[in-house]
């Protein structure tokens, strides 16, 4: 699990496959595997170390969890909806929450997604992806105001990243608020990894596109 949390993946698949020749029914080392096989996206054997893990145990709910977020990748959204309703009933979490939000908001159903996003909130007010969610919904249903609140409570609460610069930009690239969005962008620039940089350069060209200000290029090359 430490390996898991230094984000050694690779060493920490390795480890939790020599934990299983030695104790073969473990509920926690087939999380601990599932979880390592996750982080690299290999979504599908993750999925069997997360189903194997609640065969020796119905109420592992770390395992129910994360069997649902992958499910949700491998877009079984209905038996990912089944554990996320169990949970609800017996575990409710900020980040069950938050992944009932985010199953809702993939199936286009805004309203239920909205709920549950405030619901994440409400149990841990520094939960970041929710705000970023609500935001992204609140931008496609162009309400200016309720997607700008809710980043400005992000950045109260001080979940200040460069992603959440960069998503508030692209918000105001939905908003068709292109000026403003170039702000955000350049405030993320400060502290952003390589993949966000990537990220964020898209979101520049689109608003120097937008503005006709095509000789700015340039200068998200440097």
């Amino acid at each position: 699990m430490a390996e898991v949390y230094l984000k050694d993946y690779e060493n920490a698949e390795k480890s939790f496959e020599k934990a299983s020749k030695i104790f073969p029914i473990n509920t926690d080392i087939q999380t601990g595997w599932g979880m390592a096989l996750y982080r690299q996206k290999k979504y599908s054997e993750a999925y069997e170390k997360f189903k194997t893990a609640i065969s020796y145990n119905r109420y592992n709910f770390s395992a129910l969890l994360l069997a649902a977020m992958v499910e949700v990748h491998l877009n079984l959204y209905d038996e990912a909806e089944k554990k996320l309703e169990f949970l609800e009933k017996t575990n409710p979490t900020e980040t069950l929450m938050y992944e009932f939000a985010n199953l809702y908001f993939i199936k286009k159903d805004y309203e239920k997604a909205i709920n549950y996003a405030q619901k994440s909130i409400a149990l841990n007010s520094s939960i970041l992806p929710s705000y970023l969610l609500l935001g992204k919904i609140y931008s496609l249903e162009f309400d200016k105001e309720n997607c700008i609140k809710n980043y400005q409570l992000a950045l109260d609460n001080n979940l200040i990243i460069p992603t959440l610069y960069i998503e508030w930009g692209y918000s105001l690239i939905r908003l068709y608020e292109f000026e403003e969005a170039i702000e955000y962008f350049e405030k993320a620039k400060i502290s952003c990894s390589s993949e966000e940089s990537e990220f964020l350069k898209v979101g520049l060209y689109l608003c120097y596109a937008q503005l006709n200000m095509t000789d700015k290029f340039e200068t998200i090359k440097q």
